[in-house]
């Protein structure tokens, strides 16, 4: 599985008061905290930073996510090939 990355925080650096963003363990110092330059900074770093990370070919939605639970759980929806969904009587229970 896939490790999920988050997005590297905008952060205050209390003895220099800047603001401070740490990606890949690289400390970057962006300005004043709170600063519209700061912002301005940091929205550039993380833009690269997406930029250079690998996309997922898959997107799960909550949908498909719950769809695959009641599948493992109960033998629900069965998926077809192309992504739809193959209509399973339930007993009206879902």
């Amino acid at each position: 599985m896939p490790k999920i990355l988050s997005k590297p925080s905008y952060s205050f650096h209390k003895p220099s008061g800047q603001a401070r963003c740490r990606i890949d363990g690289k400390d970057y110092y962006l300005g004043p905290y709170g600063s519209q330059k700061s912002r301005d900074e940091y929205d550039e770093l993380i833009g690269e930073w997406l930029s250079k990370q690998e996309v997922s070919k898959v997107t799960l939605t909550v949908d498909h996510l719950c769809l695959l639970f009641l599948q493992h759980v109960d033998g629900g929806p069965k998926w077809r090939r192309g992504g739809s969904v193959a209509a399973v009587e339930t007993g009206g229970a879902l």
